[in-house]
């Protein structure tokens, strides 16, 4: 049915919710890894959209860590977080960013080694500075401030 659609309408920006749609039936069925080739289509697909391809990158990292694929799904986050997104993109797509950046640097946080506790508390300092307003600012404050007097501050 989604394939039908996705053919019928040949533009991407229109057709969109289609390959969302698709993805997330594949992994409903637990076929994790046509979900991972969909989205991964899909990363060329949105190439010219910003705001759906970080919206795949961060579903594709998502579906990485649900799979305990833990270097790649960093990787991913690493790369939407690092993109070229301008000030404008930031703030309109700041939940997506803010997600991003609070499981990437969750993750960094799980690796041992002091040298991932000050990146980690540095960048939920940086999360909570950045996006105020997420959903996520709040428990990255707190995570900076538990990072900070229990790690940071013993090097």
């Amino acid at each position: 049915l989604y394939s039908k659609f996705i053919e019928k309408i040949k533009n991407p920006n229109i057709s969109y919710p289609a390959y969302f749609e698709r993805a997330e039936a594949f992994e409903k069925l637990n076929r994790l890894s046509d979900t991972e080739i969909e989205y991964i289509k899909m990363l060329n697909i949105f190439k010219n959209n910003a705001g759906l391809l970080a919206r795949t990158h961060l579903l594709l990292a998502k579906l990485f860590l649900k799979q305990n694929k833990h270097l790649l799904a960093m990787k991913e986050l690493e790369r939407l977080v690092k993109s070229n997104a301008d000030s404008a993109e930031l703030v309109e797509y700041a939940e997506i960013y803010a997600e991003a950046y609070y499981l990437l640097w969750s993750n960094y946080y799980r690796i041992s080694g002091i040298s991932n506790y000050e990146k980690s508390y540095n960048s939920f300092k940086k999360l909570a500075t950045l996006f105020p307003e997420s959903r996520f600012a709040e428990s990255a404050r707190k995570m900076a401030k538990y990072l900070k007097n229990n790690y940071v501050e013993y090097r």
